[in-house]
């Protein structure tokens, strides 16, 4: 017997298989002693806040790619920890290499991972043109706003004061 979820475009070839898949993909409580299946993300953090009295990463569940109930729960000390130096245990078994969520220098948001962070200081920040042509554009080096930017030219650059130059 051949089971359909259109919702997902899945064909499943056994009824049992097609509910373990419905299974995984509920909205499950990460807690092992819970069996909980929440209606969405939001009343999946407002659960596990108000029944374990902890949090899940934001950042982890809006991005990580892992089932619902793979996701870890925290105190809010242990957020802090693991927002800033990820799971970073020198000599442990179970080192993923995560090494936090990096913070943006001027914001001080924090971003899933690099790449996030790359696009948000591309689209929200400055860069200097001359700097990064001289490095090859290894070290990329940001600005807060044109301001900052402006003052780096006229501290590291000579910086043309003729009325038609500064309107470039």
């Amino acid at each position: 017997m051949q089971q359909v979820d259109e919702t997902l475009g899945i064909k499943y070839e056994q009824k049992d298989i097609h509910n373990d898949t419905i299974l995984l993909l509920r909205y499950n409580c990460p807690d092992a002693s819970c069996d909980i299946a929440c209606w969405g993300w939001p009343d999946l953090h407002r659960h596990v806040k108000g029944a374990h009295h902890k949090v899940m990463c934001d950042l982890c569940t809006r991005n990580k790619k892992v089932f619902t109930h793979e996701h870890e729960l925290f105190t809010i000390p242990e957020l802090k920890k693991h927002e800033k130096f990820g799971d970073d245990n020198p000599g442990a078994v179970d080192q993923s290499g995560f090494k936090g969520h990096p913070e943006c220098g001027f914001c001080r948001q924090r971003f899933y991972g690099d790449d996030e962070l790359y696009a948000h200081c591309r689209d929200k920040h400055e860069r200097c043109h001359l700097c990064d042509r001289r490095n090859s554009g290894r070290q990329q080096q940001y600005y807060v706003d044109y301001n900052s930017l402006e003052q780096h030219f006229r501290k590291d650059h000579f910086m043309c004061a003729d009325e038609e130059c500064l309107e470039k």
